[in-house]
């Protein structure tokens, strides 16, 4: 039975996951980074290196016997994290993360276009005093050379750095900036780079004759991961964050939105709220969370309201920079209860104004992350979207880039490749709507309650 390879390189760690055609796990390795590289803005890239060949050793070690089964490899990483090398692929300057915001040029002085990614790299060049730059390249990028040398780049990373994914080319502002002998190649996810390198084999016990396939990014594969794979179809992942992502048809963009490009010709459009389950914890529900959860179950739908921001200001699907906690409940239960409503209500903006403005369709909302598990949330979502929730386990993106693996060289494209091997990973539908109506009146009023507090802009 043929076998994938999935390489997440993320924020906290470095994780490997191979799995046979049918999605089902052949063998995991994880390794963790030290928790002041975890805390910091910036990462040593050498670092990266030494934890993904130990990470790769380890997964080879523990596959044994079925190495010489292994097809292929891809990648994927944080979308808008940077970096820049020499000749010899030593680093001008360490990754700058996704959430830095000191390292970055101020936008108005040279940039007008929204590419955060790009920001680090004009920042990094007007800084620069430790050698010449050859390569600016993503994290991505850095898995991709370090497996087999090549200096290229999938859209999906690009996408930030100002690569306009309609057209096929680098955006004016990039051009305008940086000379294109100082980007990587740009090429589609699920394009086959080459064979792994013959000192990444030797070093880690894989075979040197594993394909190497270009990735996407973390939030792409993990979509993909979910066995979302056609248009119409949603997910929304519920962790510390509120994140929607699904596959569409059209290119939607705005202040909002965003869509990367599928590797089938479709768009996958999304965006993240500072809601999400991030409060539960913040707000001291997490010690007595099933107790809570009990009762939410038996006194849906709330009689109050709650908003459950954990700081100022919300990006999604609106942008305030004042926006904060909004909690009228007076005691901790309702506060529970209807600060998960409010997720919903807020979850229920995002796809209204996806239909109403984009004219998207939304055939299947899939469900994700630790708290999109909670089947009384997902009973009060199914209720407030008026839609049924179809759950998901998600393996994460590590999974979704084995996903790509298989597709590039095993099943006919990465869409029937997602099909075969994530399906298999949702559970029964949950479809409930005993009180739609309550929360159809409940969303307006909660909306109203925004626009009294912040002003216009919220209540359609």
């Amino acid at each position: 039975m043929p076998v994938f390879i999935g390489l997440d390189l993320g924020t906290q760690g470095v994780r490997a996951t191979a799995v046979d055609e049918n999605g089902a796990l052949v063998f995991e390795s994880d390794m963790k980074f030290d928790s002041d590289m975890i805390q910091n803005e910036i990462q040593d890239i050498k670092i990266w290196e030494e934890y993904i060949i130990v990470c790769l050793k380890r997964l080879s070690d523990g596959i044994g016997r079925r190495n010489d089964e292994i097809l292929s490899i891809s990648v994927t990483s944080t979308s808008g994290t940077v970096f820049a090398v020499d000749y010899q692929f030593n680093p001008v300057f360490n990754a700058v993360m996704y959430h830095d915001r000191n390292h970055r040029i101020q936008k108005n002085s040279l940039l007008n276009e929204n590419y955060p990614a790009l920001e680090k790299m004009l920042w990094i060049k007007e800084n620069n005093e430790s050698g010449s730059i050859y390569k600016f390249l993503h994290a991505n990028d850095f898995l991709i050379h370090i497996l087999t040398g090549e200096y290229v780049t999938d859209y999906s990373s690009a996408l930030k750095s100002g690569y306009d994914a309609i057209n096929e080319k680098w955006a004016g502002a990039v051009t305008d900036h940086l000379s294109l002998s100082e980007l990587p190649e740009v090429k589609s996810p699920g394009e086959i780079v080459g064979i792994i390198s013959k000192d990444m084999s030797s070093v880690t016990g894989l075979p040197g004759n594993i394909k190497v396939v270009l990735g996407m990014t973390d939030g792409c594969t993990g979509l993909l991961s979910t066995g979302c794979s056609s248009p119409g179809e949603w997910c929304t992942t519920i962790g510390s964050t509120l994140v929607i992502k699904g596959i569409s048809e059209s290119h939607i963009s705005d202040d909002i939105f965003y869509s990367h490009k599928h590797p089938e010709g479709y768009w996958m459009p999304g965006g993240a709220s500072n809601t999400g389950a991030k409060w539960v914890s913040v707000y001291g529900f997490e010690d007595s969370l099933q107790e809570l959860t009990d009762y939410a179950g038996k006194n849906m739908p709330s009689e109050t309201f709650h908003y459950p921001l954990t700081g100022t200001g919300e990006r999604f699907p609106f942008e305030s920079d004042t926006i904060q906690r909004i909690d009228c409940s007076t005691n901790k239960y309702d506060s529970f209860l209807a600060g998960m409503e409010g997720v919903a209500f807020i979850e229920r903006m995002a796809y209204e104004k996806l239909q109403e403005t984009f004219g998207v369709r939304i055939d299947k909302i899939y469900t994700s992350g630790s708290a999109g598990k909670n089947k009384v949330w997902n009973t009060i979502r199914s209720n407030i979207l008026n839609r049924p929730i179809v759950p998901s386990n998600n393996r994460g993106s590590s999974f979704g880039a084995a996903v790509i693996a298989a597709g590039a060289v095993y099943y006919k494209d990465i869409q029937e490749a997602s099909i075969n091997m994530a399906s298999n990973d949702r559970e029964a539908l949950i479809s409930h709507f005993e009180y739609s109506n309550i929360y159809n009146e409940k969303y307006e009023n909660f909306k109203a309650l925004l626009e009294q507090h912040y002003g216009q802009g919220f209540k359609k």
